[in-house]
């Protein structure tokens, strides 16, 4: 499945807003994964949505002697409570992307799904 970037913000900006985060206020790199993992959706998408984030000034990046954490900046304290009345259309697209990426079935590795193998496969 295809997860695009309106999905991957969406669901990154939905973790600052269940940990009710504001302005200025971090999660760790660690939380993020943990709370990715219940997303189900790929920590590939993760790495590329606070690439993202972070380019387009939502997520500000701070390096600490423990690790890497997020903060929240004005502008995305304002996409995190305004985004799903500003785009309903978009809005249900990625709500629907989300519930598409919880049934899919989890891979061995913790990576991709696993491939489903082709009707004339011989295997």
């Amino acid at each position: 499945m295809r997860v695009d970037d309106k999905v991957r913000e969406r669901a990154v900006l939905s973790l600052f807003r269940a940990h009710r985060l504001t302005r200025g206020a971090c999660l760790s790199h660690r939380e993020l994964e943990r709370d990715w993992r219940r997303i189900h959706l790929r920590l590939a998408d993760l790495s590329a949505a606070l690439t993202d984030l972070t380019q387009r000034g939502l997520l500000d990046m701070r390096q600490t002697a423990v690790g890497t954490d997020y903060a929240l900046t004005y502008l995305g304290e304002q996409a995190a409570r305004s985004a799903p009345l500003v785009e309903p259309v978009t809005f249900l697209r990625s709500w629907f992307a989300l519930q598409r990426a919880r049934l899919r079935r989890p891979s061995v590795s913790g990576g991709d799904p696993v491939p489903r193998r082709r009707a004339d496969d011989p295997r």
